[in-house]
């Protein structure tokens, strides 16, 4: 699945508390990752049993998703519908996943 450009939003997604993200994770529900890929792409792993309506977010720390993107590995669940991973390759750009209940939500 490749990724669709959405612009930052300003502030963060949901708290106004960051955590570094430099090489691979599993994320935390209820994060916001501040991916920096400068030195490498990698893969931030989304929980395997999330609750509904939790949610996690993700921002390009240094704009360079486009040439070492950031991959989010569904960890056996969807994402938008879809059985692949996701992949951010867009620079200076940031999004969040929700959980359904049933699916991974872009917001």
């Amino acid at each position: 699945m490749s990724f669709i450009y959405v612009p930052p939003i300003a502030g963060g997604g949901m708290a106004a508390s960051w955590t570094a993200a430099n090489s691979a994770l599993t994320a935390q529900v209820g994060f916001n990752y501040a991916a920096n890929t400068s030195s490498s792409a990698f893969t931030i792993t989304l929980p395997a049993v999330p609750s509904a309506l939790e949610a996690v977010y993700f921002q390009d720390a240094r704009g360079t998703w486009g040439t070492k993107a950031l991959t989010i590995g569904r960890n056996g669940n969807t994402i938008m519908g879809s059985s692949e991973d996701l992949v951010a390759n867009t620079n200076n750009s940031g999004f969040g996943l929700i959980w359904n209940g049933s699916d991974w939500r872009i917001f």
